[in-house]
């Protein structure tokens, strides 16, 4: 009796914050599984990740042995630990394709998941299906990254728009060699339209004890990057250590990028859509300024401001001429202004 009791108010003691379930949804005639995990009391419009596991592994097993826990805790988002059929994912049809759209339905029924920020990675395999769901899903996962997996009979470019990518790979890989990255890594930066040339910091991260290198690439086209890291001495596995850690890598990265990314935008030049008609926008005064900037239009016209990270700010509509920008803080920023004919993109630069 004094054991149960003891264990009874150990219950109310200990704080649950946190939960995981195993779930199962039909996709097309078939039962499918996956474990899900959420922070206790997440609000709405949160990210959702979903992580896919490597060859002949399963969903259960990829959260003990990869988990995000301690990532979603902190940042408050919803991982999706799919289970493949067999333990390997369809990489040339649509079967777990449509499986992840079903997965992203379930989840913003739960837990009404914001759909602008819906990211995937693997590991192994699971990195080779993720290659696979970035020509398939680009109209519905915002970035994408692969751990030790690329595909390995010939890869395909063909994403419907330009995509966020990370890729981290372990350089004594034997198993899905590391010598075959470089070429997926530089087919998805001419898919992105990058022409900056790589920038390559080493260690990394900064001021840590490793020889671990990145490579970055970008922006390019709807502010995309590229991101390729090598992991030293890591053979075919993932690295959760004090020096690197592959899952805070991913969400460090992936976090970044909202699928309604503003894709006028190229780096900071300015883009328009068509020529100027005879209700053409006239441009942004004041600029760079301290205080606000004015926008003057020959009719009506609406306007969204964005930071840096395609994050939006600010928004509104007007006729003629419109004051905005005075909350900001400093920092460079885009305006996308837009009528009935014409849509433009501009930088604003707000000083001290």
């Amino acid at each position: 009796m004094k054991i149960i009791k003891l264990v009874t108010l150990l219950c109310f003691l200990i704080p649950i914050t946190s939960f995981a379930q195993d779930q199962t949804i039909m996709v097309n005639g078939k039962s499918r599984s996956m474990v899900v995990y959420a922070p206790k009391n997440l609000a709405q419009n949160r990210p959702l990740v979903i992580a896919c596991h490597g060859s002949g592994a399963s969903g259960p097993e990829h959260a003990r042995w990869r988990p995000f826990t301690s990532i979603a805790d902190t940042a408050r988002f919803v991982v999706v630990y799919p289970t493949a059929i067999g333990g390997s994912w369809d990489l040339s049809g649509n079967s777990d394709i449509d499986f992840m759209s079903a997965i992203i339905v379930k989840m913003y029924e739960q837990y009404k998941i914001d759909k602008n920020r819906v990211y995937i990675n693997g590991f192994s395999l699971g990195g080779m299906f993720t290659y696979h769901a970035a020509n398939k899903m680009a109209n519905k996962i915002a970035a994408f990254g692969a751990a030790s997996g690329y595909p390995l009979w010939g890869a395909n470019f063909t994403s419907s728009r330009p995509i966020p990518l990370i890729h981290i790979h372990g350089d004594k890989d034997d198993f899905v060699k590391y010598s075959g990255v470089q070429a997926i890594i530089d087919g998805w930066v001419k898919r992105n339209n990058i022409t900056a040339p790589v920038k390559i910091t080493s260690p990394y991260p900064v001021g840590r004890s490793n020889t671990n290198t990145k490579k970055y690439y970008g922006p390019g086209t709807c502010r995309t990057e590229v991101v390729f890291i090598t992991v030293a001495g890591l053979g075919h596995s993932t690295e959760s250590s004090s020096n690197f850690n592959t899952n805070n890598e991913f969400w460090k990265f992936s976090s970044r990028f909202p699928l309604n990314m503003p894709c006028t935008i190229t780096g900071l030049e300015d883009e328009s859509k068509s020529d100027a008609t005879t209700d053409e926008i006239l441009g942004v005064f004041s600029n760079p300024t301290s205080t606000d900037f004015t926008i003057e239009h020959k009719g009506a016209f609406d306007y969204i401001i964005y930071n840096m990270e395609g994050l939006k700010l600010q928004e509104g509509a007007s006729n003629g001429k419109a004051t905005l920008g005075s909350s900001l803080p400093q920092g460079i920023y885009v305006v996308k202004i837009k009528d009935d004919f014409t849509e433009k993109t501009m930088k604003l630069v707000k000083n001290q």
